[in-house]
């Protein structure tokens, strides 16, 4: 019997697997895509069933990419921050559908965001909920001289707006009376064990953190965030950014209902970035979610790109199922969905054209 049982359990262990696949495949991925490093978690069933660093932190140190080396999650740092906001709302210490006017003092308002007095009767209706599904109409990003404008009526549109999450951070650090690394910090990272996680450069990512890279030799320093961002300043790993995942699909630090109304389409998509003529079949907003209906079912996503630093989070509710990777290379979203085909059996094409990444 001890001869049979060690034998078997010999077989089973030789026997290649899909993540052996993968780790075989996944390099020769990059290599054509100039991807210098790239981290990689999956989630089956709610849990993590596997993860893995793959390539190198620096071209020039060779230093291995690890599933705990730090990347810029860029816009990734939305639905966390989003996340965070939900669990003030049910503290009812906040309402999303209430003008965040109403809390932020007008002057603060003036100076901390538009530099300039108000003119617009129409941002007095700007709330959390315009602000989470991109339908303020502001712009994505503004110059730092540019004043900021409305480009149509608050909820008339969608148009993708880091603009508005700024906004919203600084209601929500008025409220709370803590910068917005102490306010997620309380919310999300201790309850959710990201000990390493920070809207804020930290020293210890020197060592710990990823360079960014643009041609292949090219390596970039670190950028140094010392003012914290909602919406793309969050340095994480893919293994604790996954654990964040891992709450999402197991209903974990919320209740049902503010999941339910996260993950509802908020606003339809425009046929194309900036134009309004049309409606993108499938594609919604959420509550700091973009939504999909795909042949596998609905699901969540959103994909950061801060340059150099490129990745991509999706989950399946019904399933719970999802995956996220960051790379610290300009090609890195051209993976994104060869490797969602790959490891979650689903088709992107539609959403990646939108995005218009090739």
């Amino acid at each position: 019997w001890l001869v049979i049982a060690t034998a078997h359990a010999f077989t089973v262990q030789a026997q290649p697997t899909r993540w052996t696949a993968l780790e075989k495949t996944i390099p020769a991925m990059m290599d054509s895509a100039e991807v210098q490093g790239l981290a990689l978690a999956v989630i089956e069933n709610g849990k993590m069933v596997w993860q893995h660093g793959f390539g190198v932190m620096n071209i020039a140190t060779k230093a291995p990419v690890t599933t705990k080396t730090v990347f810029q999650a860029a816009s990734l740092s939305k639905p966390l921050f989003a996340f965070a906001v939900l669990k003030l709302v049910e503290q009812g210490k906040f309402d999303w559908d209430k003008p965040l006017l109403d809390y932020l003092p007008q002057a603060e308002f003036e100076s901390a965001f538009l530099k300039r007095p108000l003119d617009d009767e129409r941002m007095r209706r700007l709330t959390a909920r315009l602000v989470l599904s991109h339908s303020t109409g502001f712009p994505n990003r503004r110059n730092e001289d540019t004043s900021l404008r409305l480009n149509f009526a608050p909820g008339a549109h969608f148009n993708y707006s880091g603009e508005g999450f700024v906004l919203l951070q600084k209601t929500i650090e008025y409220i709370t009376r803590q910068p917005i690394q102490d306010f997620v910090h309380a919310q999300v990272f201790a309850p959710l064990k990201m000990s390493t996680s920070s809207y804020v450069w930290r020293e210890v990512y020197e060592t710990q953190a990823a360079n960014g890279h643009g041609a292949p030799d090219e390596v970039r320093p670190h950028n140094k965030m010392t003012a914290g961002n909602a919406a793309y300043s969050l340095y994480t790993s893919v293994e604790e950014y996954a654990a964040f995942l891992v709450a999402i699909l197991n209903q974990k630090e919320l209740r049902k209902k503010s999941f339910t109304q996260m993950l509802a389409p908020q606003i339809q998509l425009p046929i194309r970035w900036g134009d309004f003529s049309g409606k993108a079949e499938g594609l919604h907003w959420g509550l700091g979610w973009g939504l999909q209906r795909t042949k596998l079912g609905e699901s969540f996503w959103h994909w950061g790109d801060n340059g150099a630093f490129k990745c991509y989070v999706v989950g399946y509710p019904k399933s719970r199922n999802g995956l996220v990777f960051f790379t610290n290379s300009v090609y890195g979203l051209t993976l994104a969905n060869e490797l969602v085909r790959r490891i979650m059996g689903d088709e992107l094409e539609a959403l990646f054209r939108w995005l218009n990444y090739d």
